[in-house]
């Protein structure tokens, strides 16, 4: 007998086995009884033990694309990822037997937000409704945990696999080193941590190879100018952080990147930008607030510059007329075929919660939550989305004024910055409830407000307007044929 070699199979027989047993599923999660009211929704979530062992308390956490505000029967912490402990009187869960809280949380749920499921500090599976959840979510939060435990103990490592290298960092200057040495089909792993410096990705991926930063929400980069320029190609920037800089997240010529899942605030200017000809991008599944302004979340002064409110929007599109100059050689800043989905914008969006500029066309808002807590009404910043471009569908977004800010004047908003500009912009299936009460100002409360000489804009009938004095629209509403929910996917392969 070869015992050599029969030890090097028990070896790898016992290393596929711990593999297949990491992977298990140690519970289910299943949001039920979801009820959407205003601007919030609450959702029992039942927690059913899937192991052969009994268990006396139990910590879930998860990525839930919105912004938790309360939990009932169980306490949470973190910030999208949160973090969910079980309670004095809902600890034990018997093997086979199940487990049940209720959370409340901002904007409007979606399924597809769901990621990172980890029970015990092992893997978990999401319901909703006791129905599965596509495989993607679970599939990603598996391998960005390992990913996460490979890089934690290392600074700036890197390791190689048929899809590319991956560069485990920890510190800014392994972040910018990995930067400049990134190729198509690579890996930027951030550990948990704080990195201060400049940020800026040249190097660019391809359309089957894209260049991949990830991290978790506790990964936090910030500079003393732009928390991460991106002035590249296919990219995917997943979970992380960037908060404590002059601007947020700023696109130049990038084409065909994916923004996902990333918190941006305490920004003094806006949160994301797409700018200078940057096509095709997508920003899903994120959270953006506290922009234009030097507030800390927990309302601390962060820095002494003064914060610029007027520019402090959440997203922005193009680039002003003013600035064509600038950034885009004086012709009109084409940032086109944009889309913006399923984001969590404010509250303390200082300016507008997406910008969309003149000279911009063929872009998606869809299933936004907008909040107009903070909004600062300056530099003309009243209203969640003013529609300066063209050929835009405005679709499924829910704007709440939870606190009756007085500032706000419209739920959406459509200027004529450039002759013809701001025009054949479709809102549909959106809900507004901006909290005013009658009287209005001139040209405020309306669910959508425009410019009387802007010719080609169509307000549908499915929209729902709430505590608009003035009424849904400033313009005819029209009975739209329904349409199911856009997808951004066309947006990245375009």
């Amino acid at each position: 007998m070869n015992t050599k070699g029969s030890r090097a199979l028990y070896g790898t027989l016992a290393l596929l086995i711990a593999s297949i047993a990491a992977n298990v599923s140690a519970a289910t999660v299943d949001f039920t009884k979801i009820k959407i009211s205003g601007g919030t929704y609450s959702s029992d979530v039942v927690i059913t033990n899937d192991s052969s062992a009994d268990i006396s308390s139990w910590q879930l956490s998860f990525h839930l694309g919105n912004s938790i505000t309360s939990v009932d029967n169980a306490s949470f912490s973190g910030s999208d990822p949160y973090v969910i402990k079980s309670g004095p009187k809902n600890g034990s869960i018997k093997a086979g037997r199940n487990d049940k809280f209720t959370l409340t949380a901002s904007g409007t749920f979606n399924a597809n937000a769901l990621a990172a499921c980890s029970f015990n500090s092992s893997p978990c599976t999401f319901l909703v409704n006791g129905k599965a959840v596509s495989s993607s979510s679970s599939s990603s939060s598996t391998s960005s945990a390992s990913s996460s435990s490979a890089s934690t103990n290392s600074s700036s490592s890197s390791s190689s696999s048929g899809a590319g290298k991956t560069y485990g960092v920890s510190t800014a200057a392994d972040l910018i080193k990995a930067l400049a040495l990134v190729n198509p089909g690579d890996t930027i792993q951030l550990s948990p941590g704080s990195y201060s410096g400049a940020f800026i990705a040249t190097r660019s991926g391809t359309p089957g190879n894209p260049i991949t930063l990830t991290g978790p929400a506790t990964a936090i980069l910030s500079s003393n100018n732009y928390g991460f320029s991106l002035k590249a190609n296919y990219w995917k920037l997943t979970g992380f952080t960037v908060a404590y800089a002059d601007k947020g997240i700023v696109l130049d010529g990038a084409n065909h990147n994916l923004l996902d899942k990333l918190t941006v605030h305490s920004v003094l200017y806006e949160g994301v930008h797409f700018r200078s000809f940057s096509n095709n991008n997508v920003i899903q599944y994120s959270t953006i607030y506290n922009t234009g302004s030097n507030l800390t979340p927990a309302g601390d002064v962060w820095t002494t510059s003064k914060p610029k409110p007027q520019f402090g929007e959440g997203v922005y599109i193009g680039s002003a007329v003013s600035n064509w100059k600038d950034y885009s050689g004086g012709k009109p800043d084409t940032s086109n075929n944009n889309c913006v989905a399923y984001n969590q914008i404010g509250p303390n969006v200082r300016a507008e919660g997406t910008d969309i500029k003149e000279g911009t066309t063929g872009g998606l808002i869809v299933e936004n939550s907008y909040d107009l807590t903070g909004i600062s009404g300056q530099n003309s910043a009243d209203s969640a989305i003013d529609a300066k471009g063209n050929n835009y569908l405005i679709y499924g977004n829910t704007v709440s004024n939870p606190n009756k800010n007085p500032i706000v004047a419209n739920g959406f908003e459509a200027h004529e910055a450039v002759k013809g500009d701001g025009a054949g912009n479709i809102f549909q299936s959106n809900k507004i409830d901006l909290q005013q009460t009658p009287p209005a100002p001139r040209n405020t409360g309306y669910g959508f407000w425009q410019e009387v000489q802007i010719v080609g804009n169509v307000f549908c009938s499915d929209n729902v307007v709430l505590n608009a004095p003035s009424g849904p629209a400033r313009i005819p509403v029209t009975q739209c044929v329904p349409r199911s929910t856009p997808s951004c996917a066309a947006v990245l392969e375009n």
